[in-house]
């Protein structure tokens, strides 16, 4: 039993709001550290406080409490960049994130340049493999 009841966030107080953010710090263990009890809990948080964890199966948002991590960022830290390939997915707590598209001529330029830092990076392995035969 959590104590609280499943509100959906336009309902909760900024007070009970704060609690659950409280509780899933303290809960939000080392990945493979945590008992199923701590991942109930997690579960049940994270469906408090996040509409999209609601719409999950419970298989799934089991699955993903197993191995959810709480990051904090500082002010004006880049967090991913448009065009790098994703390694995680990102569901904010508290707080606020801006994001900025590029337009298209600015992606194809920025790709470019990603395109020709690839094309040195490769040329320096290749010529570090080949000093390193001889």
């Amino acid at each position: 039993e959590t104590g609280m009841e499943a509100k959906p966030p336009s309902k909760m107080s900024e007070e009970d709001r704060q609690l659950l953010i409280k509780r899933l710090r303290r809960l939000c263990k080392p990945v493979g550290t945590r008992n199923q009890d701590e991942i109930v809990k997690l579960c049940e948080i994270s469906s408090q406080l996040c509409k999209f964890f609601r719409t999950l199966p419970l298989s799934v948002l089991t699955e993903l409490c197993q191995v959810i991590e709480l990051e904090a960022f500082d002010t004006r830290r880049l967090i991913c960049e448009q065009g790098q390939p994703g390694d995680k997915f990102y569901v904010v707590v508290q707080g606020k994130v801006e994001v900025f598209v590029r337009s298209t001529e600015e992606q194809r330029k920025w790709q470019d340049e990603q395109d020709q830092i690839r094309k040195i990076h490769l040329r320096n392995e290749a010529l570090h493999a080949f000093n390193h035969k001889l």
